[in-house]
């Protein structure tokens, strides 16, 4: 529901929104006393105030932003309206879950549209060339589907799960180490990790498998985008994977990091000549695949081409029609 407010006291917001059947969350005066969000007042928030001042006739405007407990209960609507336009949507065609979705949430036609264009059933994975601004092209996707984006957090979350600490992951990070010594003496930091299948495995072989669980875990969770890591190989035997690799021209990445980090374009180049060198190695020698090799991925797009905005849009138009073919 959308209102023009035609005054900003509180009070008279509430009874006025009681009135037409339609309380506000969290107002147990004017509304039901259940509230299963346990919200700290009512879910009203005045995020914008504008006025002209009565002496100097100076247009004047204040912004705030939304508490933490109204930010976190959007996002758990967002989910729950996700998760059931999901539902609908994947055992019925559009058109008819469109109009059961509308029914059940007392929307129109034409914001169910809106809403089903923007969810998607897809769990996307980014691999990227540094400086190709993959982590912020993965995190536009995530935006616009209402998702989350894990990039570095996937390290914590295999952390986590594994009770390896989270500096080996770091350390790890993409990067293949082969040398034996080199594992036999790192394995001593792993704080008592003892998954039996791993416990005789180097700490590079324990560091990529403790990862590669935690990134199926959380696409079982649902839909969301990964970045690196090998995700798409994890990944491979789900249905849902939609797997994306985005390039650049050196020249394009070079200025990115050189403005990014304050670098000389020397500095810079060697920084992603360093770091593509890594994170190939390391996909080559986990996956048997080629890294960037368009052979490896579903979709392959040029950032200093399409621009970040573009490749974005680029990636979500690809998922509609992914989304649309699994029906």
């Amino acid at each position: 529901m959308e209102c023009r407010l035609e005054t900003g006291r509180t009070h008279q917001i509430r009874v006025h929104m009681a009135s037409i059947g339609h309380p506000l969350l969290g107002d147990t005066v004017y509304g039901s006393s259940r509230n299963p969000y346990h919200l700290e007042g009512q879910a009203l928030h005045a995020m914008i105030l504008g006025f002209v001042h009565p002496r100097t006739g100076e247009y004047m405007e204040f912004t705030a932003p939304l508490p933490e407990y109204f930010v976190k209960l959007l996002t758990k609507i967002a989910k729950i309206a996700g998760n059931l336009w999901n539902i609908v949507y994947n055992n019925y065609i559009k058109e008819e879950a469109e109009l059961i979705f509308a029914n059940s949430l007392n929307l129109s036609r034409k914001d169910v549209a809106v809403m089903s264009n923007n969810t998607t059933s897809s769990i996307i994975t980014i691999g990227r060339k540094y400086g190709s601004a993959g982590r912020q092209i993965g995190q536009e996707v995530a935006k616009y589907f209402g998702i989350k984006c894990y990039d570095k957090e996937l390290l914590e979350h295999a952390a986590n799960d594994s009770g390896i600490c989270k500096e080996l992951f770091e350390h790890h990070d993409e990067k293949p180490t082969n040398s034996f010594l080199y594992s036999l003496v790192m394995d001593t930091y792993s704080f008592g990790y003892s998954s039996a299948g791993f416990t005789d495995m180097p700490m590079n072989h324990k560091i990529f498998l403790a990862q590669f669980e935690a990134i199926k875990k959380l696409a079982s969770e649902g839909p969301c985008v990964m970045v690196g890591r090998c995700a798409d190989y994890a990944l491979a035997d789900n249905p849902d994977c939609f797997s994306v690799f985005v390039h650049a021209n050196l020249d394009w990445r070079i200025n990115r990091i050189a403005q990014k980090y304050n670098k000389n374009a020397k500095e810079a180049k060697d920084m992603i000549n360093k770091t593509d060198k890594s994170r190939s190695s390391y996909y080559n020698y986990y996956t048997n695949k080629k890294w960037g090799s368009a052979d490896s991925y579903n979709l392959c797009l040029d950032s200093s081409k399409l621009g970040i905005d573009g490749t974005a849009k680029a990636i979500i138009e690809a998922i509609h029609i992914y989304d649309s073919l699994k029906k």
